[in-house]
């Protein structure tokens, strides 16, 4: 065995431990049953792009350079889900760590510490430190100030630390509503909003 393949057998074992290190935890990491661990499979490659022309591009030039704010907004059933997951996947695949959570999930697994009387610090930590952090269906989670408090924690971390969100949104004209006025505004640093418009698909899976 030459140098040159002893070398790609060496990144290879590098890569596939890094790989499961981290994929793990970008989709579990609220632990307990508030995962999106189904979510490992979404990629690119099994996206119909012809569907979403415009978000798919738009997704996939965000992971080149992912800065700022990336938000999908339209109706349910679009792909946006799909397309926030093909991000951290495709990042994931080149070592850089995300965190993935529905507004939903966030929320329960925060709840169920907070039930437990639990220190839930550990999560508002990981959302504020991760490289890339995904929140999806914003608008799931009904407004709470416990809500909009856990949120501007986040996003107002996040936003001094200079690191990328994505996130999506049946409507983004109310995302003051669902997260406050304040985060919002974070939100519109370097925002880079797309609408995904068209029918449900889901009935044809």
């Amino acid at each position: 065995m030459n140098d040159e393949e002893t070398l790609a057998q060496r990144k290879a074992a590098e890569h596939r431990w890094w790989m499961m290190q981290n994929m793990r935890p970008a989709f579990q990491w609220l632990g307990g049953h508030w995962t999106s661990e189904d979510l490992r499979g979404s990629r690119f490659e099994n996206f119909d792009a012809t569907r979403q022309q415009t978000a798919y591009n738009a997704a996939r030039m965000f992971v080149e350079m992912p800065l700022g704010t990336f938000i999908l907004y339209g109706p349910y059933g679009t792909g946006k889900t799909h397309l926030l997951a093909a991000i951290c996947n495709a990042l994931l695949e080149r070592h850089i760590a995300c965190r993935f959570a529905t507004a939903p999930n966030l929320f329960g697994a925060i709840g169920g510490y907070v039930n437990h009387r639990e220190d839930y610090s550990t999560l508002i930590a990981q959302a504020i430190a991760t490289p890339l952090l995904v929140i999806d269906d914003v608008d799931k989670a009904r407004w709470s100030e416990f809500r909009e408090e856990i949120y501007f924690d986040i996003l107002d971390g996040r936003a001094k630390r200079k690191l990328p969100t994505a996130l999506s949104t049946n409507r983004l004209e109310e995302l003051d509503t669902f997260v406050g006025g304040a985060c919002q505004s974070r939100l519109s640093i370097g925002q880079i909003a797309i609408e995904m418009s068209g029918k449900d698909y889901r009935p044809e899976l």
